[in-house]
Parts: structure tokens; sequence; C-alpha cells
């Protein structure tokens, strides 16, 4: 405080107007009391007191929110007849734990600040302390652990989703298997329904189909606290295995100069790659060969005889692999000519060998009759 030439010092700001406080000590603090203004400060902005004769609490951190192992400080402002005497959660603040600092400053003007001095945060000492047990409100502190986060994920990473199956996701800290927390998927919120549900620190996916494959995230819960949520969380990403559909057939027949078209119709997630193989063989662009739609359709114009093989469509991600095969031959353009030339060539020799035989008959039928003439002669 400042003082002046008037005998008065400057004191309290009461309502945002300042006041000259007298040099008696208390005159200045008390009077305020009797003007029951909305809210007492001093020059420098700090509270002491407001309307309805509550203490005013301040913390380092402000928030109140610290992890383990950290220090936190808060300090209660209330006029000089109140008792000062801390409570955790309406439980007195054991003067014999070690862990607590407890301290008292007296100002003539300004009241009483007592201060109370976690000096090494524990998960316990999450709560609401009070300088004064019949206070309305305290300070509300939530201890974060630094225990790590870990999943139901199966061996390998992810968890896979089995088209029509429940899917149950899991998140668990080393320190509490039953912390709640919130859900989401590719940013956004999950919230009870039919389908999904969120119990504790767990998400269940009933019949779960394609689209509920992607990057799930659960993020610790904290509201229960009063304070919210925090940011630290695990993602668990849901995977579907790949899987190609057959081909229509196992073979196909086409002719020389034809066009070759297959589609390779994959499902899976995450992403995958197609790749397509002739015999084995890696297929490439070659001008003649082309691979469109992210390598989903192969086309091979002017198909020769040597294009006759085994084709086969290969999908791969990070959770493995499936495939397809199709044979694939190849005809002469006079391939179905050949067929009626056979015909014809068996109609013709068939003709020949059936008039030859009628011939040779009608000629024996012709020799037996003229037999018996020539041995009775007239």
């Amino acid at each position: 405080m400042m003082k002046t030439s008037t005998g008065f010092r400057e004191g309290l700001y009461v309502d945002n107007r300042k006041i000259l406080c007298p040099l008696q000590p208390m005159s200045c603090f008390t009077s305020s009391l009797w003007w029951n203004p909305t809210f007492v400060h001093d020059k420098d902005g700090r509270h002491f007191q407001d309307n309805r004769g509550q203490p005013v609490y301040k913390g380092w951190p402000k928030s109140g929110q610290i992890g383990e192992g950290e220090e936190l400080v808060i300090t209660c402002w209330v006029n000089r007849f109140e008792t000062i005497k801390w409570t955790k959660d309406k439980e007195d603040v054991s003067v014999t734990d070690t862990n607590y600092v407890i301290n008292l400053r007296y100002d003539q003007v300004l009241g009483q600040a007592g201060t109370l001095t976690i000096v090494s945060a524990r998960l316990n000492d999450t709560g609401e302390y009070k300088c004064n047990s019949l206070h309305k409100d305290g300070f509300k502190v939530s201890v974060f652990s630094d225990a790590t986060i870990l999943t139901n994920e199966d061996a390998g990473g992810g968890k896979i989703l089995h088209i029509g199956k429940d899917l149950l996701l899991e998140c668990n800290t080393t320190d509490d298997t039953m912390r709640p927390f919130r859900w989401y998927k590719e940013g956004e919120q999950i919230l009870n329904d039919n389908k999904k549900i969120v119990k504790n620190n767990t998400l269940l996916i009933k019949s779960a189909q394609k689209g509920d494959s992607g990057t799930y995230r659960c993020v610790i819960d904290d509201s229960h606290n009063g304070w919210g949520n925090r940011e630290d969380g695990q993602n668990i990403t849901v995977y579907i295995p790949v899987d190609v559909e057959p081909f229509h057939g196992k073979s196909i027949n086409l002719v020389q100069g034809d066009r070759l078209h297959l589609e390779c119709r994959v499902h899976g997630h995450p992403e995958f790659t197609i790749t397509w193989h002739k015999d084995g063989k890696l297929l490439e662009d070659d001008g003649r060969i082309t691979l469109t739609n992210n390598n989903t359709t192969l086309d091979i114009s002017d198909l020769q005889f040597e294009d006759r093989a085994v084709y086969m469509c290969l999908a791969k991600n990070v959770r493995g692999s499936d495939n397809s095969t199709i044979l694939v031959r190849v005809k002469d353009k006079l391939a179905a000519l050949w067929p009626f030339l056979g015909i014809c060539a068996e109609v013709i020799l068939l003709s020949t060998i059936i008039f030859f035989y009628e011939r040779k008959r009608s000629k024996q039928e012709g020799d037996e009759s003229e037999g018996p003439e020539t041995a009775n002669p007239m």
C-alpha cells in the first residue's frame, strides 16, 4: 500500500471504485463488509470476498489439474473473523501428512490468507479442498496419472472385424482398470444407441458391419472430477481382413484378336494394394496391357495365343492378403469353322461310302439275276 499526505492510504477497490483506507488498520476492510460489496479487490486485481461472504480461492496451477508428483499451491482469502481449517471432501486434511504444508498469512487490511501446498501430488489427492468446512464452494483438484493406456488389440495391433458379429473395444490404465473413457471414431464422439454401447472403459458394437471399420480413439474421461475431459488417449484401428471376390467361373474362352477384361472386387480395411499376375509373373502397363481404377481393372487388347495363361488378382494390406484366379483360353479365329468343316467332311465321306456300297450291292444283285438263264438254255 502507498501512504498519502492526507493521512489516508490507497486500500481496496469496492465494486470497481477505489476507496481510501484510514491509517487505522482494520477500518477499511471491516467497512467494506458493512457495505456488502459485490466484490473486493486490491489494486493488483486480487479478489478477497464476494457478495455471499464466501472466500476466494486461488491455485497454482490455476486449473487445479496436475500430474502425479507435481506441486500445487492453494490460497484461500477470508476475513479476519474466520477460522481456517483445511478439509478435503469434507474430511480434515491430516496435519501429520508430510505431503501437505499448511501456512497462514495475516494482513491488517486484507484479512487472512490460508495456504495449502501439496508437495508431490498423488492420485488420492484428487478432490475438493476448503479452508473452512462451512464454505459452500472450494477448490477442486484433479491429479492425473502418468500410467500407460492399454487396449485389447489383437496380436500385431488393431482389432479384426468379423461381419455380423459383435465387436468389443476396451481401454485400461495400468493404475485403474475401470477408469471411464470417452470414445471417438474419426474424430466424432460416439454416444450410446441401439448399435453402439459405451460403458466405463469399453465400447460394444453389435452385429458389426463393413462401415464399422476405421480408427477409434479412447480418451480418459475425468468429467466426474468436475474438470471436463483430458486428451490422453489411445487409438485402436479396426480392420476388415482383405477379401477378394472370386471371378465368375474358373475359366474363360476367347478368340484370337478379342479383348480381355477382368475386374478385381476387393473388400478390406485399411487401404490395400492390388497387383495382377500372369502365370505367377507380375503384369505391368505396356500399351496393350492396361491397369486402371487403382489396378482393380485389367484389360488386354488384341489377344494372341501367348496370352493363354492363369491370371491372378492379388490384394494386400498390413493385415494380410487374398487372391482370385482364372484360366484364360485363346482360340484361333477359324476355330468356330473347324467343327463345321469336320461335319461336312464326315457327311461327304459317309455319302461316298454309302454310294460305293450301294453300287456294289446293285451289281451283285444284277449278276445273280443273270445266272439261271445261262444254266438252262431254251
